[in-house]
């Protein structure tokens, strides 16, 4: 297994370069030292666990969210399949079949076919008014001869 060379890391300008150790005190030194280390060591591990913990429960509160989404979806489509379906268009030939998604209560059912009612209730009499023009003026063409 090779080892990995460590990326130096670059000394701010601030510190004072660190003095060599004289062989006088080096022991305790080396003690300090391990003892820093150790800390360091021990308050990492500490961080990374909390860390770890907590990134587990956002996970976890993630998937239960999207769950009771999911859930909640599938109960709407389902009720949403249950509602009844007539025909909106009161056109004869074009069939189409639709959800009305306002016509879910049955007073808003009637207020739709009511105006879908008095819609074709206007075209039927806008035609009848255009025959009637059309008949008016074939008279009036008549008349004079």
């Amino acid at each position: 297994m090779r080892r990995r060379r460590m990326k130096k890391k670059k000394r701010s300008r601030g510190r004072r370069k660190k003095k060599k150790t004289s062989s006088r005190g080096w022991r305790k030194k080396k003690r300090r030292r391990r003892r820093i280390r150790r800390r360091r060591r021990r308050r990492r591990r500490r961080r990374r666990r909390i860390r770890r913990r907590e990134k587990k429960r956002r996970r976890r509160r993630r998937r239960t969210t999207m769950r009771r989404i999911r859930r909640r979806m599938r109960r709407k489509k389902w009720r949403r399949s249950k509602r009844t379906t007539y025909l909106i268009s009161t056109d004869p030939q074009r069939k189409t079949r639709s959800i009305l998604m306002r016509s879910w209560t049955l007073q808003t059912q009637l207020r739709d076919r009511r105006q879908l009612r008095d819609r074709s209730q206007l075209r039927d009499r806008r035609q009848l008014r255009d025959q009637t023009q059309l008949r008016v003026q074939s008279q009036l063409r008549d008349q004079p001869q």
